[in-house]
């Protein structure tokens, strides 16, 4: 089954899905220069249904709709082009079903007076990225009770 997956570059997550069991495993993506659109983000945030993943010697395609979040040791190439175009960090804590939490900030790169949290929120995609000390968490918005504004460590 190795033909599922056609893209030619990978990245190393760690997916927690609705089981909230946390597997290592690798993301394919199109191969890009520079990442924006095609990265983890982008790859996430596209119409299709499904993304190719590899966990040990399978290769599975993955719905989207059952991860909860996918956890990276790094900040996201995608998030620092967002600093570097002058986005406005908001440090949030995230509740997401069955009581798991997760912190940290959101880049907020939105036209002046409607850059707030709520509106970050409420953009179509249904993936954003949350920077941690220890890299980069992508959360899907269908698992998220509710956010509130939390203090940086």
């Amino acid at each position: 089954m190795t033909d599922l997956a056609l893209d030619v570059r990978t990245i190393p997550v760690q997916v927690r899905t609705e089981s909230d069991i946390a597997s290592d495993a690798v993301v394919f993506l199109p191969f890009a220069e520079p990442p924006g659109a095609h990265g983890l983000l982008g790859r996430m945030n596209d119409p299709d249904r499904f993304v190719p993943t590899r966990t040990g010697e399978s290769i599975r395609l993955l719905a989207k709709r059952t991860i909860r979040t996918l956890s990276v040791g790094f900040e996201l190439p995608e998030i620092t082009e967002l600093s570097d175009l002058g986005a406005k960090a908001v440090h949030l804590r995230i509740h997401l079903s069955e009581g798991v939490l997760v912190e940290g900030s959101v880049a907020i790169l939105l036209p002046e007076l409607r850059e707030r949290p709520l509106d970050f929120l409420n953009q179509a995609e249904p993936f954003f990225a949350l920077s941690t000390p220890e890299g980069t968490i992508v959360v899907n918005k269908d698992w998220v009770d509710f956010v509130e504004p939390a203090e940086k460590p």
